[in-house]
């Protein structure tokens, strides 16, 4: 019974260990994260049903899987934060410049080369 668990927590750890490696590259996409990410909270709910079901995890695998994949996972979040507050930002500044040229250009550029403020 406990080769079926020893499975789940290798897979998380091989998807944690892919995730880490997606989130070093700089060129990554977000989708491919999400896509281990959603790898990732399946196994984890797996493992969770597994232990309500009365399952126990041996302390050899909590030290050969779960350490690891809390180390990585304690050192790939604060790179996944910083890229999160970069996207807020791009996001509010696209928001902003968007509001600006609503309130200025409502009714189009103004013509003959004159500005007019027509800032509501």
């Amino acid at each position: 019974m406990e080769k079926p668990m020893e499975l789940l927590l290798q897979e998380l750890l091989q998807r944690t260990i892919s995730l880490e490696k997606s989130v070093t590259e700089s060129e990554t996409e977000l989708d491919e994260w999400n896509i281990f990410l959603d790898d990732r909270a399946r196994l984890i709910s797996e493992v969770e049903v597994r232990l309500s079901a009365g399952e126990k995890i041996s302390d050899n695998l909590k030290q050969r899987y779960l350490a690891k994949v809390y180390e990585i996972d304690k050192n790939i979040k604060p790179k996944i934060e910083a890229r999160q507050q970069k996207i807020k930002e791009r996001l509010s500044n696209i928001r902003k410049t968007k509001l600006a040229r609503q309130t200025y250009y409502d009714d189009g550029p103004s013509g003959y080369g004159a500005f007019f403020d027509r800032k509501k």
